[in-house]
């Protein structure tokens, strides 16, 4: 997006980029004034009037960010007739939201209805294994283990809210003694031990053959494609 004002840097011209993991600014002027926000660091989103000292009252992005304390950014567009350039940057941040349970790990999500496993787009489930015990908490909680392509899930027989979603791509560590197992994730160092009744194959070859370690390069992350015609695109230079 070309022509780009930013508020917190004195109005100055600059070109917006928006890519699958973040939003980036950089200045025309001194190519060393820029901006690289995250979208995991995104708290909020919004499109509303602002004031720019460049056009005067015009739209413009919101965006709440927050590492460690919370930021603001506001971004004005200095083109006219372009009502779309914003709102394609919030549905980019929309998609992202709403595929982060491919890639972090959630507790007490909706993910179960029925004692089923809600699944992801493109997410097919191996197995179901039944009598599991989570031997996270003192007295431990039995319920049901489900294996996909994407993830492992457990959830509770007595509460289906009580749940763990955890995806490949957050699994350090993945060992098991007898009947029972530990997954490991980076997140918060966070460790949940699973005891089974007996057995199963599949959790067996997840530590023997680590094929936990093979799903974590071919997972989807719900990437589809369409073929577009071919553009000619403007590209933006500093004035």
């Amino acid at each position: 997006m070309c022509d780009v004002c930013a508020a917190r840097n004195n109005g100055e011209k600059g070109a917006l980029s928006v890519t699958n993991l973040r939003i980036i600014w950089c200045c025309y002027k001194d190519p060393k004034t820029n901006l690289s926000i995250g979208l995991n660091c995104v708290d909020k989103m919004k499109i509303e009037t602002a004031n720019s000292s460049l056009r005067g009252n015009t739209q413009g992005l919101y965006v709440t960010a927050k590492h460690q304390s919370t930021y603001q950014f506001i971004f004005t567009s200095l083109v006219k007739n372009s009502p779309r350039l914003f709102t394609t940057a919030r549905a980019i941040y929309r998609s992202y939201e709403t595929t982060k349970l491919y890639r972090d790990l959630k507790l007490r999500g909706a993910i179960i209805k029925d004692k089923n496993l809600i699944l992801l787009p493109q997410e097919d489930v191996y197995n179901k294994i039944i009598g599991v015990w989570n031997l996270s908490s003192d007295q431990g909680n039995l319920g049901s283990f489900f294996v996909t392509n994407v993830r492992l899930v457990w959830h509770a027989n007595l509460a289906e809210n009580f749940n763990v979603s955890i995806p490949y791509l957050q699994v350090l560590h993945f060992c098991h003694s007898t009947d029972t197992y530990l997954v490991q994730s980076p997140v918060c160092n966070c460790r949940v031990l699973f005891r089974l009744r007996q057995l199963k194959f599949e959790i067996r070859n997840l530590v023997t053959l680590s094929w936990w370690k093979q799903a974590q390069s071919r997972v989807g992350l719900c990437w589809d494609f369409e073929s577009i015609p071919t553009r000619s695109w403007r590209m933006c230079t500093r004035k």
